[in-house]
């Protein structure tokens, strides 16, 4: 088991349980399983399922405590936009969450209908689902930010759980928004082309 772990993380293969694989193991992440990629594929991993059609809504159940209603809209908007700009995909907020297609909330421990708890601060950061689904859950014990590299970044996580919410699994390519792995504060992130490759293979 350790070597599988080594080997989807790209750490060197020892067998052992050593340091570098430790501190990657207490790294904060996606709390969504990870699975095997397509063999057929390159880095990335997808669902069963999709959704069966491009122009999904999404709307907030509440907010979180750390920025104004407003901030957490517009962190959102840019992170459905970095998919939306690499597929066939369009989203559109809208006020009335029982139907809406995407519902995110910020939730703490046990919470709503979900069988997956929070954790408190660090580790698991938040987990969303394949289709159709549509639950995006954000750990509010989390001290989430903006533009800054302090805290955790409230976008680069959005990005990675509207991923799973698509059908996109995890990844292990280091450098895809996809790595279970939270890697911290990134002013220039973007997809990675795997990313693209997994979004484009589900709806073109």
């Amino acid at each position: 088991a350790i070597e599988l772990f080594q080997r989807y993380m790209h750490l060197p293969v020892t067998g052992q349980l050593d340091e570098a694989s430790i501190k990657k193991m207490h790294q904060k992440r996606c709390g969504f399983p990870d699975i095997e990629e397509d063999e057929d594929t390159s880095e990335y991993a997808v669902a069963p399922t999709k959704w069966n059609k491009t122009s999904l809504t999404y709307a907030f159940e509440n907010y979180g405590d750390d920025m104004t209603s407003a901030t957490q809209e517009n962190i959102l908007a840019r992170a459905f936009s970095m998919w939306s700009d690499n597929s066939n995909l369009t989203f559109t907020l809208v006020s009335d969450a029982s139907n809406a297609d995407i519902k995110i909330a910020f939730v703490t421990g046990t919470h709503s209908n979900c069988i997956y708890p929070f954790d408190g601060q660090g580790s698991v950061l938040a987990h969303a689902f394949f289709p159709t689904d549509g639950s995006l859950h954000f750990d509010d014990d989390e001290d989430f930010t903006d533009g800054v590299a302090t805290g955790t970044n409230l976008l680069a996580v959005a990005v990675h759980e509207i991923g799973h919410i698509l059908g996109v699994g995890h990844s292990s390519e280091t450098n895809s928004v996809m790595n279970p792995n939270y890697s911290g504060y990134d002013p220039n992130l973007a997809l990675h082309a795997d990313d693209i490759n997994a979004v484009s293979y589900l709806y073109g």
